[in-house]
C-alpha cells in the first residue's frame, strides 16, 4: 500500500488473553509504531457472528479520530488478525482495486466476484475495503442493525453481506466486483491460526 502512494496506519482490536495478557497488550509494538489505536474488548455471549462486536469497537476507533478531526483516510480495511497472505501483492493490484468509487468491497469483490458467484470459492469476508466516505454509514450500521453486517445466526453467512448492504443504504451505483486483467491472483490470503482440535471423553462402559 505504501508503494501504491498510500499512508498506512493501523487501528487493532482483540480480546483478552488468560495466561498471555502481556503478549496481547505487546501487540501495538509488534508493528513499529502503524498501530494508531488498539483496544480490548470483552467476548460476547453469542455463539456465531462475534465480529460485530470487534468490528463496531474497532469502526467506533475510526470515527472517534474522525469527530475529533485528527485524521481521515481514503479508505478503512477491515480484516482479521490471523491471516497470512501466499504471496506478495503489487502496487498496481491496489492502484487498481482502490479506485477512487465510492463502493464498498470485500475479498470476493476483489478479485473479480459477486457475492453470489464467491461462495465455495474463498472466504469472502476475510477483508473488506470502506472508502472513507462511506465509514459514517458502517458505524450507523454497527450500531443500529448489526445483524446487516455480520449475522449471529448458525452457519450463517457472517460478514460476507456487509459490503453489499452497506452499498446499499448508501445508494451506492458503481458495480462492487472488480476485476483488474493479469493482476486476478494478486492477493491469496489464508488462515495460520492452528486448527483446533476437540477431544471425545471414552465412552462409559455399562
Amino acid at each position: 500500500l505504501e508503494q501504491a502512494g498510500y499512508d498506512v496506519s493501523l487501528y487493532g482490536v482483540t480480546y483478552p488473553c488468560s495466561g498471555g495478557e502481556q503478549l496481547v497488550r505487546s501487540l501495538p509494538d509488534m508493528y513499529d509504531g502503524y498501530m494508531k489505536g488498539f483496544a480490548l474488548v470483552e467476548r460476547t455471549n453469542v455463539t456465531y457472528g462475534g465480529q460485530q462486536h470487534g468490528w463496531r469497537a474497532a469502526v467506533s476507533q475510526v470515527m472517534t479520530d474522525v469527530n475529533n478531526a485528527t485524521d481521515w483516510y481514503d479508505y478503512y480495511i477491515i480484516s482479521r488478525w490471523d491471516l497470512v497472505t501466499e504471496n506478495h501483492s503489487t502496487p498496481e493490484f491496489w492502484k487498481c482495486v482502490l479506485d477512487g468509487q465510492p463502493v464498498a468491497r470485500h475479498f470476493g469483490h476483489l478479485t473479480g466476484y459477486t457475492t453470489d458467484s464467491g461462495w465455495g470459492h474463498l472466504n469472502m469476508d476475510f477483508i473488506m475495503v470502506v472508502p472513507g466516505i462511506l465509514m459514517a454509514n458502517l458505524y450507523s450500521m454497527l450500531l443500529t442493525n448489526p445483524e446487516r453486517c455480520c449475522e449471529t445466526s448458525y452457519m450463517g453467512p457472517a460478514c460476507v453481506n456487509c459490503a453489499d448492504n452497506l452499498n446499499g443504504d448508501a445508494g451506492t451505483t458503481e458495480a462492487a466486483p472488480k476485476v483488474c486483467p493479469f493482476l486476478e491472483a494478486s492477493l491469496r490470503l489464508s488462515k495460520n491460526a492452528p486448527p483446533v482440535t476437540t477431544v471425545s471423553p471414552p465412552a462409559a462402559e455399562v
